[in-house]
């Protein structure tokens, strides 16, 4: 009897020596759809990092200049507020944050642009009103 079971373990051992053709494909379909959800979701991660990088460097930058509107400084540079590494700066028409000698103050605008390199880039308009309030936009 045990001489009958041992003759039957070394045949399933002779014939199972590893997966099949057909294992081995459905293991790489797997693969495959499963890094390509991973990919998108990278993707629009991406995205979403670079909007929150807009706005804050957008809200960051309109609050300095109004900031700098109401007390004026002798060195203030708007290209020292924003990261150039992550957000470039697109200056509009009326990129001052100075107010005249009488106190008026030219509305400024701002765009922000982060991820300006990579797939999924986010812009965001920052405006300084002439009353001194902050408009955050869409850069649109």
């Amino acid at each position: 009897m045990l001489h009958l079971l041992n003759k039957r373990n070394r045949l399933q051992a002779a014939t199972s020596n590893g997966f099949t053709l057909i294992e081995l494909l459905v293991v790489i379909v797997i693969l495959g759809v499963l890094g390509a959800v991973g990919y998108q979701a990278y993707i629009n991660q991406i995205g979403r990092a670079n909007e929150a990088v807009a706005q804050t460097a957008a809200t960051a930058l309109a609050k300095a200049c109004a900031a700098n509107l109401v007390v004026p400084e002798a060195d203030f540079s708007i290209d020292d507020i924003v990261d150039g590494d992550r957000v470039a700066l697109t200056d509009g028409a009326n990129s001052t944050c100075v107010a005249a000698a009488d106190g008026t103050v030219t509305p400024a605008t701002f765009t922000v642009v982060a991820g300006s390199g990579g797939s999924q880039p986010a812009t965001r308009s920052a405006t300084v009103q002439a009353n001194g309030a902050v408009v955050i936009g869409d850069g649109t």
